[in-house]
């Protein structure tokens, strides 16, 4: 099962990031006599094993990651996130003191990111190795391609589609370049379930438009069910998850359970927050 430590996901499939506006919510629009919901920044992520701190700016806005083992020592690897006029401009992610990768985030006329330009160092030093396309449709981030150069042409390598659900994510789709075919074949879909709740990776400085394999970072609830399928259509009951959320009184997760279809791999998440 995928595992659910924070940026880990960094180190196998480089990420695309922006920023958003702090959320407002219905705090403002409290007509009854229930308590006024806060607004909560999460700044602790625990799997148990290994847990991330979170470090913010004055907008609330994450400017640092950096990763523990279960004993609470630094296991080496940290992620900085460097911020323009309010919108990401730059990420670097760290090992054992050694920059790692780069990414560098260019923006069209839309205030949106049209690209981002990923660097790194593949045993050759450190160099540009591919650039991520964004296209949106309306607000929403709908399609994401990996454009890398192979034999001095540039070739689509990878390419994820999102539907959505109101402001949730729905269903991704992830293609491959099929070196036999020549052309992209579908790898795996994925489709989402939700609760009503507050995600806690939302209005962060991350959300919206990130690009990873999982879709929490631009939804605005907590995925209830996870179904995964390969390129058959075949469910993947030993990856696909189910999970089951405690909240606090803001209506924000403190604890994550995630249990395999076939009951093969159990994961626990324990989440803090400053809250105002």
């Amino acid at each position: 099962m995928k595992s659910l430590k924070f940026f880990a996901f960094i180190l196998v499939g480089l990420a695309l990031t922006t920023t958003s506006c702090k959320k407002t919510d219905d705090n403002n629009n409290n007509n009854n006599n229930d308590p006024v919901k806060k607004t909560c920044y999460i700044n602790k992520i625990d799997n148990g094993s290994d847990y991330s701190l979170l470090t913010y700016n004055s907008d609330h806005q994450v400017t640092k990651v950096v990763n523990y083992d279960s004993l609470g020592n630094p296991d080496g690897s940290r992620t900085d996130f460097f911020y323009s006029n309010g919108k990401i401009e730059k990420m670097e992610n760290w090992d054992s003191g050694v920059l790692d990768s780069r990414i560098i985030y260019h923006y069209g006329t839309s205030g949106k990111p049209d690209s981002a330009y990923v660097w790194a160092d593949q045993g050759s030093g450190f160099a540009k190795v591919g650039v991520y396309i964004t296209t949106f449709t309306g607000d929403n981030l709908t399609k994401v391609e990996l454009s890398v150069e192979y034999n001095g042409v540039n070739l689509i390598l990878n390419k994820t589609e999102y539907t959505y659900n109101g402001n949730n994510v729905a269903t991704t789709s992830v293609y491959n370049y099929d070196f036999t075919t020549f052309n992209m074949e579908l790898s795996e879909t994925r489709s989402y379930e939700y609760d009503s709740k507050k995600n806690p990776y939302r209005g962060i400085g991350l959300d919206n438009f990130f690009v990873a394999d999982d879709v929490m970072f631009f939804s605005d609830n907590n995925a209830t069910k996870e179904t995964i399928k390969d390129e058959t259509g075949a469910v993947q009951q030993n990856e696909s998850v189910n999970n089951t959320y405690e909240y606090n009184d803001d209506d924000y997760p403190t604890k994550v359970t995630s249990i395999t279809f076939d009951g093969s791999d159990t994961e626990t998440t324990i989440l803090t927050y400053d809250c105002e």
